[in-house]
C-alpha cells in the first residue's frame, strides 16, 4: 500500500500499461475516467511488478532458462516507463535477485541468505564467448549457456538510477546493502567479460559504479589485470573495449586508473605496479606460443592511446623517458614475428608484397576470421603476416605521436636469430628496410624497394 501511491505520478503510460477496465464514457465524464485510470494503474501496476517479481518466479525463471528472455524482456521495459516504476523495482532489490540469478552458486548471497542445496541452478555463465564473423556468438556456446542479455540491460537501468540519485539528488543510495554487496562483487565481472556478449551492458554498469569510487575502481582494475593474463587471443576485443570506456571516465580518479595499469615505473615497489598491464605483457615476450597474443595486444594498445589519448599519452610519456620502458621489447617482438611469418623469404618483403596487393586489389588477403580492437573490419581476416606488418608501422606511428624517436629505440637484437647471436642474411639485407619502415607514415603510400 505505501509503495502504490509512488505510482500515481504515472499518468502518461497508463493506456500503454493496462487497457482501461471501463465502458466508454462521455466527453463530458473525461475528468472521471482519467481518475478511474489512474486508480487503475496505481492498484493493478504494484500487483503486477511484485507478482513477477517474488523469488518463485526468478526460481522459475532459472528452471526454464531457455525459454526466459520475454519474462526478462518485460521487466527490462517496465524499468524503462519512468523513475517510478524504477525505484519500486529497485526496492523489490532486483538488484541483487538479479545478479544471484546470473552467477548461481557462486553468488554472495548463496550460503548467506539461503541454502545452496535448496536452489536449482542454470548452467554457469563462465564460458568464453568470443564474437563471430556474423557479429553474434558461436552456437555451441548459445546452446548450452544462458543469454542474460535483457537482464544486464534491466541491470545496467538500475544501476544508474542509483548512482544518479547518489550523484544529482545528493541523497543516499536506492540500494540494499545486499544490492550493494553484490554489484561489487569481483565474480560478476569476471563472468561478464568471459562473453562478447555482455560488452555493453558490463561497460555501462562498470562506468556508473566506478565515477568517483576508489575502491570500485580498483577492484576493476583488479578484474582487468587478470583477464589480460587468462584470456586467449580472440578475447582480447572486448577487454579492450571496456577498458577504453574505463580509462575515459572523467573524474578526479582518471589519472590514477591509467597509472594503476599502464604505470611505466621500474620500481618493484612502487604499489601501482599491482596490476600492471604493461609489465605482465612484457613478462610474455620471449614465449614463442604467445607471440600472436602480443601482436593483437600491441595493435590494440596502440589503438587505445589514440582512442584515450589525454592521461594515458602523460602516463605512458610524461617525462619522454619512460616511452624506453615499454617500446624497445614491443619493437622487438614485432619486428622479429614479421620474419617468423615467412616461411623462406624475408617477412619484411613478403609483408610489403601482400600490403601492396591488398591496396591495389581491395583485399586485405588471407586468413582466420579475428575481431581486434582498433582494426577496421575489412581487417578482420587478413593474413598474419599482413598485420605483424601493420601493426609494426602503428607502433612506430604511436611512439613518435608520444615525442619519441623508433630508430633509437629498437634493440639491436631485435635483427639477430633467435638464440644464435648471429644476423641471418635476409635479416643483414632487411635492416634498412625495418629502418625504413619505422618512418612511415602509412600503408598506401607508393614504396620503392628497389
Amino acid at each position: 500500500p505505501q509503495q502504490s501511491s509512488l505510482l500515481g505520478d504515472a499518468v502518461e503510460v497508463v493506456d500503454t500499461a493496462i487497457p482501461s477496465l471501463q465502458p466508454e464514457v462521455s466527453v463530458n465524464s473525461a475528468t472521471s475516467t482519467l481518475q478511474q485510470k489512474v486508480e487503475i494503474y496505481r492498484a493493478l501496476c504494484p500487483r503486477f511488478i511484485i507478482a513477477i517479481s517474488t523469488n518463485e518466479k526468478m526460481q522459475f525463471l532459472v528452471e526454464n532458462w531457455r525459454k526466459s528472455g520475454s519474462m526478462q524482456l518485460l521487466l527490462c521495459e517496465l524499468a524503462k516507463l519512468n523513475s517510478t516504476v524504477t525505484e519500486f523495482l529497485i526496492s523489490r532489490q532486483l538488484i541483487s535477485q538479479i545478479i544471484d540469478t546470473i552467477l548461481g552458486n557462486q553468488s554472495p548471497l548463496s550460503g548467506v541468505l539461503y541454502d545452496p542445496s535448496s536452489r536449482k541452478r542454470a548452467p554457469t555463465s563462465y564460458v568464453a564467448a568470443y564474437r563471430t564473423k556474423d557479429g553474434s556468438i558461436p552456437v555451441s556456446v548459445t546452446r548450452v549457456t544462458p543469454d542474460w542479455t535483457h537482464f544486464l540491460s534491466l541491470l545496467a537501468t538500475l544501476v544508474q538510477y542509483c548512482k544518479n540519485q547518489e550523484l544529482y539528488m545528493l541523497s543516499k543510495s536506492a540500494m540494499s546493502e545486499w544490492d550493494s554487496q553484490c554489484v561489487n562483487s569481483k565474480t560478476l565481472y569476471t563472468t561478464l567479460l568471459r562473453q562478447y556478449r555482455y560488452v555493453n551492458h558490463a561497460t555501462s554498469i562498470i562506468t556508473q559504479l566506478s565515477y568517483d569510487n576508489k575502491v570500485f575502481t580498483n577492484l576493476i582494475c583488479e578484474v582487468l589485470f587478470e583477464e589480460f593474463s587468462l584470456t586467449s587471443t580472440e578475447g582480447l576485443a572486448h577487454i579492450f573495449i571496456v577498458l577504453e570506456s574505463f580509462l575515459r571516465i572523467s573524474d578526479s580518479w582518471t589519472l590514477f586508473r591509467c597509472q594503476s595499469l599502464f604505470n611505466c615505473n621500474e620500481n618493484p615497489m612502487d604499489l601501482t605496479n599491482q596490476f600492471n598491464i604493461l609489465e605482465l605483457l612484457a613478462g610474455m615476450k620471449d614465449n614463442a606460443l604467445k607471440t600472436k597474443f602480443l601482436c593483437v595486444c600491441i595493435r590494440s594498445f596502440t589503438a587505445l592511446v589514440s582512442q584515450v589519448g589525454g592521461s594515458l599519452k602523460d602516463t605512458l610519456s610524461r617525462p619522454v623517458s619512460k616511452v624506453s620502458v615499454w617500446a624497445p621489447w614491443m619493437l622487438k617482438v614485432i619486428y622479429r614475428y614479421m620474419n617468423q611469418c615467412s616461411a623462406s623469404n624475408s617477412a619484411v618483403m613478403d609483408a610489403i608484397a601482400a600490403t601492396s596487393s591488398s591496396t591495389a586489389n581491395g583485399s586485405s588477403g588471407s586468413g582466420p576470421y579475428l575481431y581486434v580492437y582498433g582494426e577496421a573490419e575489412s581487417d578482420s581476416e587478413i593474413a598474419w603476416t599482413v598485420r605483424a606488418e601493420k601493426t609494426f608501422v602503428e607502433l612506430n606511428s604511436c611512439i613518435v605521436s608520444l615525442g619519441a624517436n623508433p630508430d633509437l629505440l629498437i634493440p639491436d637484437d631485435a635483427f639477430v636469430q633467435n638464440g644464435s647471436g648471429v644476423a641471418s642474411d635476409s635479416t643483414k639485407n632487411d635492416e634498412n628496410l625495418a629502418r625504413y619502415f619505422q618512418n612511415a607514415e602509412n600503408l598506401g603510400h607508393e614504396m620503392d624497394i628497389d
